[in-house]
């Protein structure tokens, strides 16, 4: 009774991030700049239903985030564009997320966890997380985040499975070429060459350059995108971008300054949802008494599994 029941529940989780994902048609803008890529062009043919977070440069606008996920869409643009179709990031997202709860699945089976778990670890983390709010709306920086987070779950099955290092090289090479802070995954397996890894100097630095040959290139890939739009290698266009006042505020403090740390920290772990009054003077609550903050909510609130974790 038990079994069915769970998979009656993620039937229905499932459908509804089906549903969401093909329902949001807007802040397409990977769908869009992939158009752009068919036509030899780097900067948006048509405008993404606004010009938000994108930067304005020579008379053009461009996307700031990596390119990634406009290249793994190029193929279904193309063929979209042939029967006259406009194809939504939202109608490959959902598949993504699909994989997503496959590989953690498979993750947990191979650290020797028993199928009930397995199955407990990947709902949890696709439904009790914070990855359920970038799952079930295919917006471009969800749909980056989604595509990100599939290549981190990838690039783990890889390091606990087979463990080859050209391969964990490729995936940390497309995390980079698709939101770069994210390639700090490499970390970890630096890690694992030049500590765990018990083998002779030779046969470290022979997967060392097995690791980074496909980040070099990403990395030179990349420049060469930047220099192509901007005129400049390290210049991925958030010098420019046009972006709400409070953000472009708080951006006055630096963008990498320790200024930020205490909020980051606040909004990451301590940050309650935001109660709703039915007035501005009584803190009599009204429906539906909490909202999202939009700052961000804390993960002990978004992700209450980590407890038990």
């Amino acid at each position: 009774m038990t079994k069915n029941l769970s998979k009656v529940i993620i039937i229905f989780l499932f459908d509804f991030i089906f549903v969401l994902n093909f329902m949001f048609k807007s802040e397409q803008q990977f769908s869009y700049l992939a158009n752009s890529f068919l036509n030899g062009k780097l900067f948006f043919l048509t405008q993404p239903l606004t010009w938000n977070d994108t930067t304005f440069f020579n008379g053009n606008y461009f996307w700031p985030l990596g390119p990634f996920p406009s290249i793994v869409l190029t193929p279904f643009v193309y063929v979209s564009n042939l029967f006259g179709i406009f194809f939504s990031q939202g109608y490959l997202q959902f598949f993504i997320v699909v994989g997503v709860f496959l590989l953690i699945q498979r993750i947990a089976k191979t650290l020797k966890y028993s199928t009930n778990d397995a199955f407990f670890w990947a709902f949890a983390f696709c439904f009790a997380s914070v990855f359920l709010g970038v799952s079930v709306v295919p917006y471009s920086w969800y749909f980056s985040q989604v595509i990100t987070v599939f290549l981190m779950f990838l690039s783990l099955y890889e390091y606990l499975t087979k463990k080859r290092y050209f391969f964990l090289g490729i995936t940390t090479a497309l995390i980079y070429l698709t939101r770069s802070s994210a390639a700090l995954v490499v970390v970890l397996f630096l890690l694992d060459i030049f500590v765990l890894n018990k083998e002779k100097i030779k046969s470290k630095l022979a997967d060392l350059a097995k690791l980074t040959a496909p980040i070099i290139l990403a990395v030179v890939l990349l420049f060469n995108y930047n220099y192509a739009r901007f005129g400049n290698i390290w210049e991925i266009g958030y010098s420019n971008q046009m972006i709400p006042e409070e953000t472009a505020k708080a951006r006055e403090y630096g963008i990498f300054s320790l200024a930020h740390l205490p909020g980051n920290l606040y909004y990451f772990l301590l940050a309650a949802p935001t109660p709703v009054f039915r007035d501005k003077l009584s803190h009599v609550l009204a429906l539906p008494y909490i909202f999202n903050n939009p700052w961000g909510v804390g993960i002990i609130f978004t992700s209450p599994y980590l407890i038990y974790a």
